[in-house]
């Protein structure tokens, strides 16, 4: 609870950089916004995250997880899987993700 105006922040910023994109590069008239065409005049790591689909699919379910782990660790901070804890899992695969998505959502 003490960190809900953080990561709303981080939703927000989400949602505006991707509309902001998936907006400019239609009123451009480039097409769909992850088509390399609409991503030509875009910064490089804007064009590799699009580009790289197992990056894109990483950095977006990671992201979405770590807001999902966060609220369960909250609730049942011990919660885990035989000997591997969420918090475990959390601090190694999906927070950085979610760090990476969001460098992405200020290039966007």
């Amino acid at each position: 609870p003490d960190y809900i105006p953080i990561l709303l922040y981080f939703q927000m910023a989400d949602l505006a950089s991707h509309w902001y994109h998936v907006y400019s590069t239609s009123t451009e008239g480039s097409g769909h916004h992850k088509t390399k065409e609409a991503l030509t005049e875009r910064n490089i790591v804007l064009r590799k995250y699009y580009d790289i689909y197992w990056l894109f699919a990483y950095l977006c379910a990671g992201a979405e997880f770590t807001w999902i782990a966060l609220y369960v660790l909250h609730w049942a901070p011990d919660f885990g899987v035989g000997p591997i804890s969420l918090a475990f899992v959390t601090r190694y695969g999906f927070a950085p993700a979610c760090l990476m998505k969001n460098i992405v959502n200020l290039c966007q």
